[in-house]
């Protein structure tokens, strides 16, 4: 049985064609990472070619989010 994480909620990112991915504490920090991602893309800083938060539960990170588009 998997251990579960310190930070539970997971925000991950296509981002230049690569996955990338980092780890948050509670919702509301998760979707503060999303809230700057948006600006930054707005502002042309990164190629992301998707946004999706997960969670971590029955000992395994879950889609908890999808659909967060580029802007």
């Amino acid at each position: 049985m998997a251990t579960q994480p310190r930070k539970p909620w997971r925000v991950a990112t296509m981002t230049n064609g690569r996955p990338r991915s980092t780890d948050h504490a509670t919702p509301s920090k998760a979707y503060a990472r999303v809230t700057k991602l948006r600006r930054e893309i707005q502002a042309g800083c990164w190629d992301v070619s998707s946004i999706t938060v997960h969670a971590w539960y029955d000992s395994k990170w879950n889609l908890y989010e999808d659909g967060l588009e580029k802007v």
